[in-house]
């Protein structure tokens, strides 16, 4: 196991019947050692707590992990220039202090990452920049009061940071600074995550009453240049954009899966009420698709609270196959072209690797636990990078499933691990930040 590594081990002991001051004795020197050795773990726990707070990394050149899932297919399919892979092993560099209030059991913000710069959003209802190198923070920025503060996970260019709150706001921030450069309020609330697609943010609002929209914004100015017509529930998935047929894609609550073409986006001609051209419905009344869709080819693949995983023709909106997990699912698919494979997270503990023509299970592994987590593949190493809800992430083998190595946290892993050159960044359920560098593996 990576460290930290706390070996928990319980001892019994059956004093039959001695006398008494031998009794005595024995259960003072038992107590004395269950108090050095309490003693010895919660210095040992102690110590590793912050061990590497002050530790300072090299940042070399590498891609940049500019929005969630990487790109606007939402393959969860990290740069190829990103390193783990069997030979290799992720060593944990420095951790923050919390920075979530962590009452609230909706996925968390996953990390958006440049060259000196790592952004996050916590359940406080804050942006937090930190440094790469060693996890000082840079600033923090409010927006307006929310009581569920937010789980948007932000997007970055050059210069700003685009983030949501449950409050139903959207912000740009100025990279550099935290400075506010603009706000917009499409919704009563957002659960959703920003794409940036061209000079427009794409992002899922909800409204009182149980309904949803997708909404674009124009980049410079929060100005909104596309509405679709209103979904009949709430919109916590995140949209998906294929870029070469100009269409969106997005679940909602209703257990729907929709298709939009988007048209030119502009916001001197802002388009509203926009219809989907298809909606796909997943098995009601439970089949809440919470997940942020995958593309592939001409396929949109998605996790379902009804059980299953469904890949849906992208032209009819027609199911091309589903396949059936041992629980509810909101973990986003992660989709490998070179080995047509799905990966996605269940409740029922389990990651399955699916192959993504036909939805026939290849492979399948035990997590420790519920996954909510979504996975990052680098096909180039092999291996997959996925959290679950027992205070573990997961480096595994994309073509066996067989676990390489098991990185231990504080918390739950309900975010999306996130690998930008040798560096892996995760944020915990209760809000701690890790940084982490990958090394040959040494015996």
């Amino acid at each position: 196991m990576q460290t930290p590594d706390v070996t928990r081990t319980s001892t019994t002991q059956s004093p039959g019947r001695p006398w008494k001051r031998r009794a005595w004795k024995a259960l003072a020197a038992l107590g004395a050692v269950v108090l050095v050795g309490a003693a010895g773990v919660g210095a040992y726990y102690a110590a590793w707590k912050w061990p590497h707070r002050n530790e300072s990394v090299a940042i070399e050149h590498s891609a940049l992990a500019t929005q969630y899932r990487y790109g606007a297919d939402r393959t969860g399919v990290a740069p190829a220039d990103a390193t783990a892979g069997p030979r290799k092993r992720y060593r944990l560099v420095w951790v923050t202090p919390r920075l979530n209030v962590g009452d609230y059991s909706a996925s968390k913000s996953t990390p958006a990452v440049t060259e000196r710069e790592v952004f996050v959003a916590t359940d406080r209802g804050t942006l937090v920049a930190v440094r790469r190198s060693d996890g000082s923070r840079l600033w923090e920025f409010r927006g307006h009061p929310s009581e569920k503060g937010s789980h948007s996970s932000p997007a970055i260019d050059d210069q700003h940071v685009y983030i949501s709150d449950y409050g139903g706001y959207v912000y740009a921030v100025r990279k550099d600074t935290g400075t506010m450069v603009w706000e917009s309020r499409p919704g009563d609330f957002i659960g959703s995550s920003p794409l940036l697609f061209g000079d427009t943010l794409l992002i899922g609002v909800e409204f009182r009453g149980r309904r949803g929209a997708l909404v674009g914004l124009e980049r410079a100015t929060g100005r909104e240049v596309f509405r679709s017509a209103t979904l009949p529930d709430l919109c916590h998935s995140s949209p998906a954009v294929d870029a070469a047929a100009n269409a969106a894609y997005m679940g909602d609550n209703s257990g729907g899966v929709y298709r939009w073409n988007l048209g030119v986006l502009s916001a001197a001609q802002p388009q509203r009420d926009v219809m989907p051209a298809w909606r796909f419905s997943a098995q009601p009344p439970s089949g809440d698709v919470k997940s942020t869709p995958a593309l592939w080819q001409d396929l949109v693949v998605a996790t379902s609270w009804d059980h299953n995983v469904y890949a849906i023709d992208t032209a009819s909106g027609r199911r091309a196959w589903r396949f059936a997990t041992g629980g509810l699912s909101m973990s986003s698919p992660s989709i490998d072209a070179s080995r047509t494979l799905v990966v996605a997270g269940s409740h029922d503990g389990n990651v399955y690797g699916l192959d993504v023509n036909s939805g026939k299970e290849r492979w399948r592994f035990r997590a420790g636990g519920p996954v909510m987590s979504s996975a990052t593949l680098l096909p180039h190493e092999g291996v997959g990078i996925i959290g679950s809800s027992n205070a573990m992430c997961h480096v595994f083998d994309l073509d066996s499933g067989a676990i390489h190595q098991s990185l231990w946290l504080y918390s739950g892993l309900t975010g999306v691990p996130v690998a930008v050159g040798r560096h892996l960044y995760l944020f915990d359920h209760l809000g701690h930040l890790y940084a982490y560098t990958s090394a040959d593996r040494t015996r």
